[in-house]
């Protein structure tokens, strides 16, 4: 989870809607000399009676708008049990919502998200400030704020969440590149005890990246005539049973083209001279 604040500016909202209330007014008088009184009651002055008024439907479409983001946030665990959105009206002259967004949030939306959310406040309040003395022109602010929260909405679009990043090995290297196991002539003529066939045992090394998973995996052909396990990390080891050849593929598992290693393996006699 991460915060993000936006600051809405009380003064610059309430001077818009009185601005906007006023030439309402004036478009309405220009267009019939009679609605002189329609106009007086639609504009927005700095009576008392009209401060409080307006000051009343800031707050209620702050809220509202409060309680949308609430619905496209998740909550973030606090000792002291605050939610998703906390809204403020400490400032004298701002609105502050502090939210805590999930960490695929759009940053880049922000500044938009800001702008968007004081414009939805201000058609809020145009809708309340005509509901009574023009019915008509507060339908239209109430569709036009309904179609900019939907534009406040889409800010909450989350980013694709990215691909989980492992440590796993880019590359792989053995201390041996072929595995020769030269025993004494006719030594399978005989059974052997496992002692005494690990007295035989080639461990082949390998080395991965540091820091990284070990995900080696590996496939051979010579189980006929050995025994190969991958007993601890970094190491494969082969106990001859008889006599062969093969050989032992090792590669990561999650990087198999990029570290894919062959190395031969064969179980002999030594020569007799």
């Amino acid at each position: 989870m991460k915060t993000i604040t936006l600051n809405i500016l009380r003064s610059v909202v309430m001077d818009g809607v009185k601005i906007d209330t006023h030439i309402r007014g004036l478009i309405d008088k220009s267009a019939d000399e009679k609605a002189t009184s329609l106009a007086y009651q639609e504009t927005a002055g700095d009576e008392d009676e009209h401060e409080r008024k307006l000051f009343a439907s800031m707050v209620s479409a702050a809220e509202s708008l409060s309680t949308i983001f609430s619905d496209y946030l998740g909550y973030k665990q606090q000792s002291n049990g605050d939610n998703s959105v906390i809204v403020s009206f400490d400032d004298t002259d701002k609105i502050v919502y502090s939210l805590f967004v999930s960490d695929r949030f759009n940053e880049n939306y922000t500044e938009s998200l800001a702008r968007l959310s004081s414009s939805y406040i201000s058609l809020s309040m145009l809708m309340d400030w005509y509901d009574v003395v023009n019915p008509k022109q507060s339908e239209i602010y109430e569709k036009a704020a309904s179609k900019k929260l939907m534009d406040i909405k889409r800010c909450f679009n989350k980013l694709p969440p990215s691909p989980p990043k492992y440590p796993f090995t880019q590359n792989l290297t053995t201390d041996k590149d072929e595995v020769v196991i030269t025993l004494p002539k006719d030594y399978f003529k005989v059974e052997h005890t496992m002692t005494e066939l690990i007295q035989h045992e080639v461990v082949v090394n390998y080395i991965i990246d540091e820091n990284t998973i070990d995900d080696i995996m590996f496939t051979t052909n010579a189980r006929k005539f050995a025994i190969v396990n991958h007993a601890t990390f970094g190491a494969i080891n082969i106990i001859p049973t008889g006599l062969g050849e093969g050989s032992l593929v090792l590669w990561s598992r999650h990087m198999e083209a990029e570290t894919k290693k062959i190395i031969n393996i064969k179980v002999e006699y030594e020569s007799q001279e």
